[in-house]
């Protein structure tokens, strides 16, 4: 009788152990690659909604997108669905251009948040953001989120 007072007591410890484990583990809401981490062990990361920077920024890498800053002084000119093509930042297009298929207009003009720093940028500039799925990366050619591309779209409709 004793000892199977002790059997119950130790799997109700055992079962108290395993929902104390349950409640430190992390789960993500998707099926997603972790692309940054911005905490470390021993840490402590608040719950519910936070002003800084997030513990973690989770992304698909199929397909990438390019999301596409499109001036607003220029945003009349732009015909929804125009291809595109991209070439990365800094290698003066000597590589393929990387073609690049409409996915959606995000019809709100916001201020621009990604200043590359040139002199000649203006930083009262708005923005018409347009998002744009890479077709096909060119053979040889590593593409990562977050990289900045240089886009250029035609101006004909699609």
């Amino acid at each position: 009788l004793a000892a199977d007072a002790s059997v119950v007591a130790a799997e109700a410890a055992l079962e108290a152990a395993r929902l104390e484990i349950e409640l430190l583990v992390v789960r993500a809401p998707l099926d997603a690659t972790v692309l940054k981490v911005d905490v470390r062990p021993g840490e402590f990361v608040a719950a519910g909604p936070s002003t800084g920077s997030p513990a973690m920024t989770l992304g698909a890498l199929e397909p990438l997108h390019v999301r596409v800053d499109l001036d607003e002084n220029d945003a009349a000119l732009y015909r929804a669905g125009a291809p595109g093509k991209g070439f990365v930042r800094g290698r003066g297009g000597a590589e393929a251009p990387i073609p690049l298929e409409f996915a959606r207009v995000e019809p709100y003009v916001t201020p621009k948040k990604a200043l590359t720093g040139s002199v000649q940028e203006r930083v009262d500039v708005r923005v018409l953001q347009i998002v744009y799925r890479v077709a096909a990366t060119p053979a040889g050619l590593a593409l990562y989120p977050g990289q900045q591309l240089d886009v250029f779209l035609d101006d004909a409709a699609p």
